[in-house]
C-alpha cells in the first residue's frame, strides 16, 4: 500500500524518491501515519549525503526534523551522519540532540509498553486465581480437572481455524463465528 511504499522509498535512500515524497507528504487526505512516514523518508534522504549540491541547513533542518518526527528508523542514519569525517561540528551536535530526543521518546514508549503487557498479564492470572479460588470455595478441594476443558477448546479453535484456511480462505474473518459453538459441543 502507500505507506509500505513510502517506507521503502524513504529506506532507499535514493534522490530520485525525494520529490515523490514531498509530495504524498504535503498531500491533503492522507493520514498521519502516511504523512510522518513520506517526511521521515525526505529526512533520510536529504541526510543519506546521496544529494551532491545540498546545502548545510537543508540538512540541519532534515536533522531537527528527524528529531521532532521520533522515528526509530532515523536514529542508525543519524548516527551515521555524526560519524562521518566531512560533519561540520554543529551538525554533529544537531544529530546528537536529536538522537536524544528520538531515544527518550522510545523509551517512554517501551516503558508504556511493558506496563500494558505487565497489566495485561497480571489480569489473566488473577482471572485464573478467581477461578480456582471459586472452584477450591464450592467444593473444598482445589480441582484441576477445568484445564484439560480449556486445552480441548483451545485445540478445537485451533483446528476450526486450520479448516477455514484451507478450504474458505476468502472468509477467514468469520472463522471465530464458528469456532466457539465448536469447541462448546467438543468440551
Amino acid at each position: 500500500t502507500c505507506l509500505q511504499a513510502a517506507q521503502k522509498c524513504g529506506n532507499s535512500r535514493k534522490p530520485g524518491f525525494l520529490a515523490p515524497l514531498e509530495t504524498l507528504a504535503e498531500k491533503p487526505g492522507r493520514s498521519e501515519k502516511i504523512h510522518r512516514v513520506a517526511r521521515t523518508g525526505v529526512c533520510l534522504i536529504k541526510i543519506s549525503g546521496n544529494i551532491p549540491d545540498l546545502d548545510e541547513k537543508e540538512v540541519l533542518a532534515a536533522v531537527r526534523e528527524l528529531g521532532e518526527i521520533r522515528s526509530e528508523v532515523g536514529i542508525e542514519a543519524l548516527k551515521e551522519l555524526a560519524a562521518r569525517e566531512d560533519t561540520s561540528a554543529a551538525l554533529a551536535k544537531e544529530c546528537g540532540v536529536s538522537i536524544d530526543a528520538i531515544d527518550s521518546y522510545q523509551g517512554k514508549v517501551r516503558n508504556l509498553s511493558h506496563v500494558f503487557n505487565g497489566i495485561s498479564a497480571g489480569s489473566v492470572l488473577i482471572l485464573m486465581a478467581l477461578g480456582l479460588s471459586i472452584i477450591f470455595g464450592l467444593m473444598g478441594v482445589i480441582n484441576m480437572a477445568h484445564g484439560e476443558m480449556v486445552m480441548l477448546g483451545a485445540y478445537t479453535t485451533y483446528v476450526v481455524q486450520n479448516l477455514f484456511l484451507e478450504y474458505a480462505p476468502e472468509s477467514f474473518e468469520a472463522y471465530p463465528l464458528a469456532a466457539v459453538p465448536m469447541a462448546f459441543v467438543v468440551v
